[in-house]
């Protein structure tokens, strides 16, 4: 009991000195066996928590050196980054996205929040997906893996594809009339819809749909996509082709895949990306913490970085009415919550 009494003690004085920013209370308290993991019971608020509140980066980076975890959360659900980032202090926050960052490429955390799915890929595509309303496609769970909402995010990596979008990385496809476009994952055909919009400079417009009832869907509608190749079958099955590629620009957007799943294809971009070519994807990764979100696109940026591609993320607005109850009736599970979406945009570096 006394010894138990004892670490109480030693967790309210560190939490103590964390808030009043006292960097040499902290170090003497962590000498001394304090925990730099210690939170306390009634919020879940951390040690980390409070440094980063207080805006003390020198402790933030002591605690962190001692084994404090980057990703910690509340009896609210919020983190060492949120509290740093309502605190202004650029400096904490920069400590903690390196830290995750750091942590992303030793342990691989980011495969255990990447996704929203609970089956894996093989599982979906030997079962029943259908159309909620011709706006929403489901799984037969009751998860949707397209809705209708995303339609002006579909619309700007359509633009992303064809040049479009007010980005240096992309812009010099605009004078192009010859793209080959490829789409990773047809789903309700939204972003494909707007890339024919510009059918007159696409010379050659692939897509990439496993699912049987998806596809059901394309036979259904024959006309709207005359000219767009379709191959039936896995992204994985396609990459085993030789002559698969290469494309001037490439969306990926897949259901029931985890992070590991796109660092796969990630490898397969040297080979199938034109030189000059661009690369995007729908950027669902850690959807419920935009901290956490955010260290999964600096993330990225490394991985990506490591094949010979820059990476930008451009913000843009996502209707607020993406976050009405409304938006997700009928659907067992929302998969995303943010009020802004970080649009991935890939290139070959140049020399």
């Amino acid at each position: 009991m006394a010894e138990l009494d004892a670490t109480a003690v030693s967790i309210e004085k560190i939490l103590a000195a964390c808030t009043a920013g006292d960097t040499a209370r902290v170090r003497d308290l962590l000498d001394a066996g304090a925990p730099a993991s210690a939170q306390e019971e009634s919020t879940g608020e951390s040690a980390l928590m409070r440094a980063a509140a207080a805006g003390s980066a020198e402790i933030v980076a002591l605690l962190l050196e001692r084994g404090a975890p980057w990703n910690a959360l509340d009896r609210k659900g919020r983190c060492a980054g949120e509290f740093a980032v309502d605190a202004q202090s650029q400096e904490c926050v920069d400590l903690l996205v390196n830290a995750g960052v750091r942590a992303q490429l030793l342990f691989g955390i980011l495969d255990g929040g990447a996704s929203t799915e609970d089956r894996s890929s093989e599982e979906y595509l030997a079962t029943t997906a259908s159309f909620k309303d011709a706006d929403t496609l489901v799984d037969d769970n009751g998860d949707a893996v397209m809705m209708e909402w995303e339609t002006p995010l579909m619309a700007a990596h359509a633009d992303v594809c064809v040049g479009a979008f007010p980005h240096d990385a992309c812009g010099h496809l605009k004078d192009r009339n010859d793209l080959r476009v490829l789409n990773v994952g047809h789903g309700l055909g939204i972003v494909d819809g707007f890339l024919r919009n510009y059918a007159s400079r696409i010379a050659a417009h692939c897509v990439i749909e496993p699912h049987p009832d998806v596809l059901k869907r394309v036979d259904s509608q024959t006309e709207k996509w005359a000219g767009v190749t379709f191959r039936r079958e896995t992204w994985q099955e396609s990459l085993r082709d030789e002559k698969f590629g290469p494309f001037d620009a490439i969306f990926f957007d897949t259901y029931a895949e985890r992070y590991e799943d796109m660092r796969q294809f990630f490898r397969a971009l040297p080979r199938i990306l034109a030189k000059g070519g661009v690369f995007s994807f729908f950027n669902g990764l850690a959807p419920f913490n935009p901290f956490f979100h955010g260290v999964a696109c600096e993330f990225v940026k490394c991985e990506l970085d490591s094949i010979g591609l820059d990476c930008d993320f451009v913000p843009l607005q996502v209707d607020q009415s993406a976050h009405d109850d409304k938006t997700w009736d009928g659907v067992r599970r929302r998969y995303w919550r943010f009020d802004a979406y970080h649009l991935p945009l890939a290139s070959h570096k140049t020399t």
